[in-house]
């Protein structure tokens, strides 16, 4: 047998089983390829854009496009370093550049020195964006739209019955209610019938 055909039914088996050969973290969103540069230790202790402070030997990093809690890793192009970052910022504000990175990943980078870099950005975990369901629990804006799509489609002639019924049922209890005399009528005397003249 070949090692060709012995490679194929090794990973028959394995998916079969049930796993199957890791082949390295997969991408969770869009790879970026661009510039990168890093913070200024003055920074250091300052606020960022998510409200907290700015650690400048943290895993801290900036973008304009991830979400806030991305773990992104970064591959410096030139020297093949890699480090992992988390995104926490906004910016950089040079648009030529797409990450800004604390001082410690620029050291684990290779790029302290240069102080910029050509870097691929490669999302490996981005965090879901959550939406208050109507019991309290706590669920996925895509399974909101998977239970929209499910749902039975309601009749159109059930929808114009249920948005006329409140004010068929407001038409009805302002004509049962009986209406009050005026004032003015109930405090006038009683007019007296007037005299017949006859003949006498």
């Amino acid at each position: 047998m070949s090692g060709h055909r012995k490679w194929f039914f090794a990973v028959l088996g394995l998916a079969c089983m049930g796993g199957a050969p890791a082949f390295g973290d997969e991408p969770a969103g869009r790879v970026l390829l661009g510039e990168a540069s890093y913070y200024h230790p003055r920074f250091h202790g300052q606020r960022m854009a998510n409200g907290e402070r700015f650690d400048a030997q943290s895993d801290a990093a900036a973008s304009r496009t991830l979400p806030f809690g991305t773990i992104a890793r970064v591959t410096n192009l030139e020297t093949g370093q890699t480090a992992q970052v988390r995104i926490a910022d906004r910016g950089p504000h040079s648009r030529r550049r797409i990450l800004d990175v604390s001082p410690r990943t620029a050291r684990q980078l290779g790029m302290r020195n240069s102080g910029t870099a050509r870097v691929r950005v490669v999302p490996i975990a981005v965090p879901q964006r959550a939406v208050a369901a109507p019991s309290g629990a706590v669920a996925t804006r895509s399974s909101l739209i998977l239970r929209q799509a499910t749902a039975a489609p309601v009749p159109r002639a059930a929808r114009s019955r249920a948005r006329a019924a409140p004010r068929a049922a407001a038409r009805a209890s302002v004509r049962a209610t009986p209406r009050a005399a005026s004032p003015a009528r109930a405090s006038a005397a009683p007019r007296t019938a007037p005299r017949s003249r006859g003949r006498r």
